[in-house]
């Protein structure tokens, strides 16, 4: 007979410690996967800057090519940077299971906005540099948004400030299965 083990879960924002970064099994590898390829860029940007380099040995001091290959190169360094202490200080998150009746990073949830038409939001784990990603329905759980959300169930009310502006959430589903079957 197996054990029965409890999931690594946040269930509520006091579950959130400092200084460490909650991913999803599938954050984890999609983060790898973007180290592996910034460390690929940054190679291929080095040997640019050696052409460059190589080709203006005479104009050293106004190369302006080796210039931008430079500065590219800097912001794939803090990219590979801020990758890799997500990566160092991550700790991994089960997936929630049907039966988990609470919002938390995994679930995708259906809110009411003061009362609007309800709209969707998936609570993820870290992404590099943002809170709320360029897809208007993906929310790290570090965002306002999702702060408010998690840890409630159907039918409950949060309070939320949003770009300072004191909103009202109704939470109105709580979809265990959308983000595990969607990886």
């Amino acid at each position: 007979m197996e054990e029965y083990r409890k999931p690594n879960l946040i269930r509520s924002l006091e579950d959130i410690n400092e200084g460490v970064d909650y991913l999803l099994p599938h954050e984890v590898d999609m983060l790898s996967r973007q180290l592996e390829d910034t460390e690929l860029e940054l190679r291929r940007l080095g040997e640019l800057k050696n052409e460059a380099m190589h080709q203006s040995s005479e104009t050293w001091h106004d190369n302006a090519p080796a210039d931008a290959i430079r500065h590219e190169a800097q912001i794939f360094l803090k990219q590979r940077s801020r990758i890799s202490q997500i990566l160092t200080n991550r700790s991994v998150l089960d997936y929630p299971t049907q039966e988990t009746p609470f919002a938390t990073i995994g679930s995708r949830v259906t809110l009411s906005l003061n009362g609007s038409d309800p709209f969707q939001i998936d609570i993820v784990g870290v992404q590099p540099g943002k809170d709320v990603s360029d897809e208007l329905d993906v929310c790290s759980y570090r965002s306002p948004l999702a702060k408010a959300v998690i840890g409630k169930i159907n039918g409950e009310f949060a309070e939320a400030d949003i770009n300072g502006r004191q909103v009202s959430l109704g939470i109105i589903d709580v979809d265990q299965n959308a983000q595990r079957n969607s990886k």
